[in-house]
């Protein structure tokens, strides 16, 4: 009985342990529940304070993106307004803007001023020597054509045309005496090393010379172009009026020139660019720097990285562009004036391999006043100063007949074989045609110079990448005439 008191004392001792033990572990619990709250409470705070900063450190990386965006854009813009075309000049001095905009300003000089205006030939066909010449003289108002005939032979068999203008032609055959005039020239040292194989270098030496003769006879400006091309005037402006109203300051003028397309969808045209490029040839590509604002192009002409657009070499910024177009699919999202402007360097590309847009030069031809003391600078330029300010095209241009027929065309690139010079290097119609054979001079001319495609010619002129212009039919011979009935 003892040890069944004494047994349950010890388990009523253990009870009351136990019993204690509870009690501290509801205490303990409490705690711990108290301290679980205040955790909770605490990773609560924490997460919002996280998901806060989380939330600031993307407004602001949304913030930084979108400076750095607008940063750039301004950097671009900069960039684009830096290495926009210079503005064009105009009447009396006036710079207006470029595009499609550009009009002429009024003002100039009163009255007019006399002008020539000279040019080098070989085998060029009679009836576009007539047009050449009707053009400039019976159309523009020129006082004085000066022409030197590179093959002397040719000029006898000119003898209707020389009569026919009299004293307003100057006719120079390119013979042993015409040295003694070379020798007087300033441009003689540079160039004598090239003039036996280059005609180019001969062109500077008779520019020179007709500049001499021209302030002989009492005129005051003087242009030079070849004679695949047409000095185009604003309708109902002369050539003297025109010179007159040039600003007294400038010693010369620089005018940029569009790149004329043959076009193969109708026989009699075809036909007559054997006889008569000039009569045959409508269509034009538009001079890049005049599609620089107006046209839809900004993105093409300008990009970001400047607007050299007579540089079309490996690695320049516009022969970049020219390849990333090529490279486009011609189903893009682009803008119809993208795409039209996109048909040429990817045809080109096709043909020759390399993405072009004009496939000759692209950076103009000059005019001198005879009273500066500017020189022949190359075959485009006189003098040495703001060589890439134009003239308002809206106003005065040169229209490059480059390609007549096929035969033409063949005949030019074959004579560059002789040529000591390297200035047609830069051209990949040179390069690539300079060596070809008879076929593949054919299927250069079919697939990259001339178009047998009128929708397109439509497509091209609708949206201001080329525009047409018509010889008068006054400038046309006779006997041209008859083969377009």
């Amino acid at each position: 009985m003892l040890n069944l008191q004494k047994r349950l004392a010890r388990m009523q001792a253990d009870l009351e342990g136990l019993t204690a033990d509870v009690a501290s572990c509801s205490e303990a619990q409490q705690t711990v529940h108290s301290s679980l709250s205040c955790a909770h409470s605490g990773i609560a705070e924490l997460l919002e304070e996280k998901a806060q900063a989380t939330s600031a450190a993307q407004e602001a990386k949304s913030d930084v993106d979108r400076a750095q965006r607008d940063l750039h854009t301004a950097a671009t813009e900069v960039t684009r307004s830096l290495s926009r075309p210079a503005p064009f000049l105009s009447a009396a001095g006036v710079a207006v803007a470029g595009g499609a905009g550009a009009a002429r300003l009024p003002g100039g000089l009163d009255g007019d001023v006399p002008c020539a205006v000279v040019s080098t030939l070989k085998g060029i066909p009679e009836a576009e020597l007539h047009t050449w010449l009707s053009h400039h003289l019976d159309g523009c108002g020129f006082s004085l054509a000066f022409l030197f005939f590179d093959d002397p032979s040719e000029l006898a068999c000119r003898s209707d045309i020389v009569r026919h203008w009299g004293r307003r032609l100057v006719p120079v055959p390119v013979d042993a005496t015409l040295q003694v005039e070379y020798d007087a020239c300033q441009r003689l040292l540079a160039l004598k090393g090239k003039l036996c194989e280059d005609w180019l270098a001969r062109q500077e030496l008779h520019v020179e010379i007709a500049m001499r003769w021209a302030r002989g006879k009492g005129c005051q400006w003087l242009l030079h172009i070849d004679l695949d091309e047409l000095f185009v005037l604003q309708e109902g402006i002369s050539a003297p009026r025109h010179f007159a109203s040039v600003d007294p300051a400038r010693g010369a003028v620089a005018y940029l020139n569009h790149e004329g397309v043959p076009e193969l969808h109708d026989e009699v045209v075809v036909s007559e660019l054997s006889h008569n490029r000039f009569a045959a040839t409508t269509l034009f590509r538009r001079n890049a720097q005049c599609l620089a604002e107006g046209f839809g192009l900004d993105e093409v002409v300008l990009g970001d990285g400047g607007v050299d657009l007579t540089l079309s070499v490996p690695g320049s910024p516009w022969q970049r562009r020219l390849d990333a177009l090529a490279s486009s699919p011609s189903a893009s999202s682009s803008s119809a004036a993208v795409q039209t402007f996109a048909f040429w360097p990817r045809r080109t590309k096709a043909v020759l391999g390399s993405a072009q847009y004009f496939l000759a030069y692209s950076n103009g031809k000059g005019a001198v006043r005879l009273s500066s003391d500017a020189l022949p600078n190359t075959v485009h330029r006189f003098g040495e100063t703001e060589l890439g300010r134009y003239w308002c095209p809206k106003e005065a241009v040169v229209l490059h007949y480059a390609s007549g027929c096929c035969d033409a065309v063949a005949e030019k690139l074959r004579r560059l074989r002789a040529s000591s010079g390297d200035w047609w290097r830069s051209f990949v119609l040179y390069t690539r045609g300079r060596d070809s054979d008879e076929e593949g001079l054919r299927a250069i001319y079919a697939g990259a110079l001339a178009l047998d495609d009128p929708d397109e010619a439509a497509r091209q002129v609708d949206t201001g990448v080329c525009l047409r212009y018509a010889v008068a039919d006054g400038h046309l011979p006779k006997w041209s005439l008859c083969v377009m009935d």
